[in-house]
């Protein structure tokens, strides 16, 4: 899959599991760019390589394989999503229901990490898996075809927005929801896997996050990210903390 973004004049360019041709005619043409591959390329050259673990569920056409290769507590709380009546889950493509709101709670998720949200408009190529309950999305993930595989964007939800515990028990349970009604949609339709993304066993912050995805019972595997910036989007990413950090600053002082 190849994506091509523009954010606030930054022009950028993904090639995730794609041949990417001639590096040097891609950094005079790109602000920003990223080669995602399950190899180490040759030229290195400006590129900055991050080298990272991910975390695939092998699918199979008998769901109950997958579904048994699945810890207990992913199972439970799986089955458990069954007896909610009040939730729902569903797909959505760009300009479908329930779109915009997939994207919002990604957004509000970003900007609750730290980080600047895609546009919209670069979602177009994706398909959002969410769960709602009672109309209100909670939870949702974007994802994307990458060869054999479906790959898995962002996990995102409203976990640090909802002060009720019985709602955030109700978020935990409907996102790995989510990655099973996944896992059936990869199994229909005659993918090999599905790519849950990063995992990082070394840090222990990512702990929870990491935990989730374990739970699924993928197989680990190596993950190689190129990414080259030049100095418009360095100059751009640190104005950007700044702005982070006062914002941050100033919430305290209210």
């Amino acid at each position: 899959m190849i994506v091509e973004k523009n954010n606030f004049f930054i022009k950028k360019v993904f090639f995730i599991l794609e041949p990417f041709g001639d590096l040097q005619e891609l950094k005079n043409k790109y602000d920003y760019i990223a080669i995602i591959t399950d190899r180490e390329i040759s030229d290195k050259k400006d590129f900055e390589l991050r080298k990272k673990k991910t975390s695939i569920i092998d699918i199979f056409p008998d769901k109950d394989r997958i579904f048994k290769n699945f810890n207990d507590t992913t199972r439970n709380e799986v089955n458990r999503t069954y007896k909610n009546k009040d939730l729902s889950f569903f797909q959505t493509k760009f300009g479908e229901n329930f779109f915009k709101d997939c994207y919002i709670v990604y957004k509000k998720h970003e900007i609750s990490q730290g980080r600047l949200p895609d546009r919209i408009g670069n979602f177009k190529e994706f398909i959002f898996f969410g769960a709602s309950f009672k109309g209100e999305v909670l939870a949702c993930s974007a994802v994307y075809k990458a060869k054999s595989v479906l790959r898995i964007k962002n996990f995102s939800s409203l976990r640090k927005n909802k002060s009720d515990k019985e709602i955030i028990k109700i978020i935990s349970a409907a996102s790995r929801r989510i990655i099973w009604e996944i896992c059936l949609f990869a199994s229909e339709h005659g993918f090999g896997g599905v790519d849950l993304a990063y995992v990082n066993l070394q840090d222990p912050a990512k702990a929870g996050i990491d935990r989730f995805k374990l739970g699924f019972g993928g197989r680990i595997t190596d993950d190689y990210t190129y990414v080259y910036k030049n100095k418009k989007v360095i100059f751009l990413e640190k104005i950007w903390k700044i702005f982070l950090f006062l914002k941050a600053k100033i919430m305290r002082i209210k």
